[in-house]
C-alpha cells in the first residue's frame, strides 16, 4: 500500500491526481430557445388510441389478464423466414380491411 501524501497517515490504493474545480457558466441564449407549438393541441395525440384494451376470454367465459391481439399486425420475429411473414401480413391485411 502507498501513503496518500494528501492525508499524513492515510492509505490509499491509487495515487490520485487532483482535478480541476469546474465553475458553471450560465449561457442566456439558451434561455431565449422555446420549443416549437403545434396549432392544434389535439393533433399530437388520439384519446382513442389509450384506454382500456379488449381482453381475452378463457375457456369458462372470464377476462383473463392477456389483451386480444388478434388485430395486431403480425411480427416478423415470429417467422422462420420473410416470405411466411410476408404471407401473414398479406392475410392479416385482408382480415382487418386495412
Amino acid at each position: 500500500m502507498k501513503h496518500n501524501s494528501d492525508v499524513p497517515g492515510q492509505l490509499a490504493l491509487f495515487a490520485i491526481a487532483p482535478t480541476e474545480e469546474r465553475t458553471t457558466v450560465h449561457d442566456p441564449y439558451w434561455d431565449e430557445i422555446l420549443a416549437p407549438q403545434q396549432d392544434d393541441p389535439e393533433q399530437r395525440w388520439n384519446p382513442a388510441d389509450f384506454g382500456e384494451v379488449p381482453r381475452k376470454l378463457s375457456d369458462n367465459g372470464q377476462l383473463t389478464i392477456f389483451f386480444d391481439d388478434s388485430d395486431e399486425p403480425p411480427d416478423p420475429d415470429d417467422f422462420k423466414n420473410l416470405d411466411d411473414y410476408h404471407q401473414a401480413w398479406t392475410e392479416w391485411r385482408t382480415r382487418v380491411g386495412a
